[in-house]
């Protein structure tokens, strides 16, 4: 499958080594106005201005009506998601281009991330990556601080896009 990247996407920094934006989300400022990416953890203060504002995790641009998460087959089941929604084109951009979706081993060696240390992060986050990502679309959601961490529950969705791994780890949508 095909996508063109999202023009709102398309107008967002690129990371140093490689071609692909930095999504909003996984972008911290810095002093003197310089950003970093980090894509091993979502900035919690664009958690909230994504909520408070409806803001694209991805862009960083203002949300449609519909929006979109994506997660695990367990985050889908249970509509709670630790990365903002998305417009619907920014996230199937990132289902087809980001390295830690798209690819069933990315070569980047996986560093520890900061709630993997902790013991009391909400049961149902599982840092394993999933054999089984699921595109969903509503139209609202709530954010809910869970055991100290910023959760967004997702309203009932309208719509449930399946997407799985082949036999060369690519991914694709099979619902």
């Amino acid at each position: 499958m095909q996508i063109d990247m999202p023009p709102a996407l398309a107008r967002r920094p690129v990371h140093r080594n490689g071609p692909l934006p930095i999504p909003w989300a996984n972008e911290y400022d810095e002093p003197k106005g310089v950003a970093r990416a980090d894509f091993t953890t979502v900035n919690n203060d664009r958690i909230i201005e994504a909520a408070e504002s409806g803001l694209c995790g991805a862009c960083g641009e203002e949300l449609d009506h519909w929006v979109a998460f994506v997660g695990s087959l367990q985050s889908a089941q249970l509509h709670s998601f630790g990365f903002p929604p998305m417009h619907e084109k920014c996230a199937r951009y990132a289902l087809l281009v980001c390295p830690h979706i798209a690819q069933a081993q990315p070569r980047r060696v996986p560093r520890e991330s900061s709630y993997a240390r902790r013991r009391d992060v909400p049961q149902f986050w599982d840092e394993r990556r999933p054999t089984t990502w699921v595109l969903g679309i509503t139209h609202d959601f709530k954010l809910l601080d869970v055991m100290g961490y910023p959760v967004f529950f997702a309203a009932p969705f309208k719509e449930e896009h399946v997407f799985n791994y082949d036999e060369h780890g690519q991914l694709h949508q099979v619902i």
